[in-house]
Parts: structure tokens; C-alpha cells; sequence
């Protein structure tokens, strides 16, 4: 009933659905907001995530989505429990070993963060639709990255000082598109290439496929 639902709904587009497409524009909405909303720069995926934790819980306790033929389901997978151990070993260990209890949780912190979108994006996730919303946009950004690190690579664009080891005192360029790392742009295509080879595999039309390709 809120003005982002009526909206969603409006452009046939569920406010579960945008909310998948906000998770997987993280990257550029990380940059957007550490650029122009310095303010919200360090709490912002925070909020974010604690919105969508309560969005489930909403859609859990809610009537009419228990009562809908795909309503809420427990969502279980064999990596629930893995996952959970690595967390609950790592919390342990920080209390029991760390000298700064105050950097030790910036270390956790940053380790185990992102691994609770996991459970997260379980819960959203209902049907083929949903996923397939989520790994275009996903793979979309990566694309969009790599033809603006392609453009850094041509216009030779400086490599932030923090990247620049004594090794690389001759390289030319290194491309690090709006991530303002080399490393983790690497590592974001490699996380997408796949997706794209699988959306390839997945489409019947032979244009959509080569484009995918």
C-alpha cells in the first residue's frame, strides 16, 4: 500500500521485484551515494538490508501471504548451516583471541556482512522470474563496468595510489571503473561472465544469444 508499491505495480513490476533489481545495483548505488550523499556513505547498505529483513518478516506475518497458493515457505538449502558455523566460529574466535576488540569487529564485520544477503535473497527470491530479474541486472552492471574500464584502459585513467605497488611503477593503466579497485572489478566480471554464458544457454532466440555471448 505504500507510494513505491502502488508505482511498482502500476509498471506491472511487483515491489519484491524492485527491490531484487536495488540489491543487484548495489555497486552503482554505492558509488552514487558515497559521491553525492556523503552523509549516508557508511550506513546506507545497512538500512537497506534491515528494510528488506523487515519487508520479510512483513510478508512472513502477513494473512494474506499465508494464505496465497505460493505464499511464504520455509526456505532451507544445505549451505543455511555452513554458512551459520563459519559465522558463529569466526564471532567466537574474535572474542576469544582479539587484542583490539574494536578493529577485530571491523575485520568480522566486513568478512561476515555481505553473507547474511544470502539468507536474504533467499526469502525474495520465489519463482524463475525473480531470479532472472536479478542475475540480468546483475550481469548488466558487470557489462556496463567493463566498457568503462575498457574506456579507462584507452584514455589511460591513473591508477588510484593505493593500487600502485613498486612492481607496477611502469604499468600503463589498470582498469578499476567506479569500484576504484582493480581487484574487485576483476573479481565482479568473473562473477558475471558465467551469468551471461547461462542466460545465453537459457534464451530460445539466436540474436539474444549471440548478444549474450
Amino acid at each position: 500500500g505504500s507510494f513505491l508499491g502502488k508505482l511498482s505495480s502500476r509498471i506491472g513490476f511487483t515491489f519484491k521485484r524492485f527491490i531484487i533489481v536495488l540489491a543487484a545495483l548495489y555497486l552503482p548505488l554505492d558509488y552514487f551515494i558515497r559521491r553525492y550523499i556523503p552523509s549516508l556513505a557508511s550506513v546506507w547498505d545497512e538500512l537497506f538490508f534491515c528494510a528488506v529483513v523487515m519487508y520479510i518478516l512483513c510478508r512472513i506475518f502477513s494473512r494474506r501471504q499465508r494464505n496465497a497458493p505460493n505464499g511464504e515457505k520455509t526456505r532451507a538449502t544445505p549451505l543455511d548451516i555452513p554458512i551459520f558455523l563459519f559465522i558463529a566460529v569466526s564471532f567466537c574466535l574474535m572474542c576469544l583471541n582479539s587484542p583490539i576488540m574494536s578493529i577485530a569487529i571491523d575485520g568480522f564485520r566486513a568478512t561476515v556482512q555481505y553473507m547474511l544477503w544470502f539468507y536474504v535473497m533467499l526469502r525474495l527470491l520465489d519463482d524463475e522470474k525473480d531470479c532472472v530479474y536479478l542475475e540480468i541486472t546483475t550481469a548488466v552492471v558487470g557489462l556496463m563496468m567493463s566498457l568503462h574500464g575498457i574506456y579507462q584502459y584507452i584514455v589511460a585513467a591513473p591508477i588510484p595510489a593505493g593500487w600502485v605497488s613498486q612492481t607496477e611503477q611502469g604499468v600503463r593503466s589498470r582498469a578499476f571503473s567506479i569500484t576504484g579497485s582493480p581487484n574487485i572489478l576483476g573479481c565482479y566480471i568473473v562473477m558475471t561472465v558465467p551469468i551471461f554464458a547461462g542466460l545465453a544457454y537459457r534464451f530460445k532466440s539466436y540474436i539474444t544469444k549471440v548478444i549474450m555471448w
